[in-house]
């Protein structure tokens, strides 16, 4: 029997390298946002001290320049943009023009910890009760949008859902400074 070592190797290299490129993120600055809808879990409501869930659709957001934040629910994810947060807050965009919305990727949490997640999510919520958080169980952001997972995402929109800025991973102080300078731009 004649075998094919090279026919092999190469082919389980190719099998090997496949995911790297199928993983690229199908957001395209300049482009409509493929449109999310999280029918389970969803939006974290808080009603007096009770916390609920609603189902959360992307295009319900629309109007308002947006930024979402894609993360893993992973330890120390939520700090690698926390900066840019923080340069969002200080700022003090007018309300009524815009919003942030942090989706949190339940699906991509370590084996086990996803309970306490979600007691992290709900004592988070009732510290900030007008901040907009989603609960993506299934990760379905993560799939539609072909990011990374055990990573962090930053997408800012305008008002009708194109994208402005897309970018996974940590944004440098030049990123931050010019998406405040975008932002403010487009309300």
């Amino acid at each position: 029997m004649r075998t094919w070592p090279n026919l092999t190797i190469t082919f389980a290299l190719l099998c090997a390298v496949l995911p790297i490129f199928t993983q690229a993120a199908t957001i395209t600055v300049g482009q409509q946002l493929a449109p999310l809808a999280i029918k389970t879990k969803g939006e974290i409501v808080l009603q007096g001290e009770t916390i609920t869930h609603k189902k959360w659709d992307s295009a319900s957001m629309r109007g308002k320049v947006q930024v979402f934040q894609y993360m893993a629910a992973r330890m120390g994810i939520d700090a690698i943009n926390k900066s840019f947060i923080d340069a969002v807050t200080v700022a003090q965009f007018p309300i009524d023009k815009f919003a942030v919305t942090t989706l949190i990727n339940l699906d991509d949490a370590l084996w086990g910890t996803s309970g306490i997640v979600s007691a992290e999510l709900k004592r988070n919520k009732k510290e900030h009760p007008d901040a907009v958080m989603v609960v993506d169980k299934k990760g379905k952001g993560l799939e539609l949008w072909s990011l990374q997972s055990k990573n962090c995402a930053i997408v800012i929109l305008d008002g009708t859902g194109k994208v402005l800025f897309f970018k996974e991973g940590e944004l440098s102080d030049e990123d931050i400074k010019a998406n405040l300078v975008l932002i403010q731009q487009n309300l």
